[in-house]
């Protein structure tokens, strides 16, 4: 919040050249971004977790057929 309150302050011409109308916009566009870049962080997180559940499934179906064998050759 700090570094877009310092940018629209000291670099920023939005609001010199087009009015308070435009610098509402770029508000509204960069917290679109910001939004986006969350949900974004959320579906990679999301499927790490799918992934990492399906890997853990898969070792312990592995480790149970392993075991069933090995007591069948007993």
């Amino acid at each position: 919040r700090n570094v877009l309150v310092w940018y629209f302050a000291k670099l920023s011409l939005v609001n010199i050249i087009y009015g308070s109308f435009a610098t509402a916009v770029v508000i509204l566009l960069s917290i679109e971004i910001a939004s986006i870049i969350l949900l974004l962080g959320a579906q990679v997180i999301a499927e790490f977790e799918r992934a990492t559940a399906e890997l853990a499934k898969a070792e312990k179906e592995k480790s149970e057929t392993d075991s069933s064998t090995q007591t069948h050759t007993s």
